[in-house]
């Protein structure tokens, strides 16, 4: 047993001796069946706070909407004509360059299958990257990525050409010697 309960177990008497009057009892027996009133004034004003509270926030919400709408649109807008002006300039160039190229790699088949397997892995990287761009996020980051796929295309048939044209250039020296390989 600990304090409080000895405590309360020796002066209980103490605490059952006092009882509350009788004016008491009676006001809370007035109270009970009173009932309560309901101001009418009071509940109304809540009521049309929180409607203007609502439609407020549902014009807001509509506004930003919008606004939200044009913004895209108009960033849409100005992002396709530079995604087409990309593929304008980049395409004919890496057609070209696969043109230049494509006598080079008749003569070595393993290479032109591992530029087809980068330029497929390229490309499925450019296909996310328009799923992307319509998603609306991070438009100019998505549209710099789109540019660099290409310039990376363009790099590789750079560097396979010059090592190409390289090899042509120190075959045909090592021929005028009249040494062959």
């Amino acid at each position: 047993m600990d304090k409080l309960e000895h405590f309360i177990l020796t002066k209980r008497f103490d605490f059952d001796s006092e009882t509350p009057g009788k004016n008491v009892w009676i006001g809370i027996q007035k109270q009970l069946h009173q009932g309560k009133r309901i101001n009418w004034v009071k509940i109304s004003l809540q009521v049309a706070a929180g409607l203007v509270l609502f439609v407020s926030g549902w014009f807001v919400n509509n506004y930003t909407q919008i606004e939200t709408q044009k913004l895209g649109t108009n960033l849409h807008s100005q992002v396709l004509p530079e995604v087409q002006k990309a593929e304008q300039y980049y395409t004919p160039v890496i057609d070209n360059k696969m043109k230049q190229i494509e006598v080079y790699l008749k003569k070595n088949p393993e290479l032109k299958e591992e530029i087809q397997n980068d330029f497929m892995e390229l490309d499925s990287t450019f296909v996310q990257l328009k799923k992307d761009l319509n998603d609306g996020v991070r438009k100019k980051e998505i549209l710099e990525a789109m540019i660099q796929n290409y310039q990376i295309k363009l790099q590789i048939l750079d560097q396979i050409l010059a090592s190409m044209k390289q090899r042509e250039i120190s075959g045909n020296e090592i021929q005028e010697n009249g040494v062959e390989l």
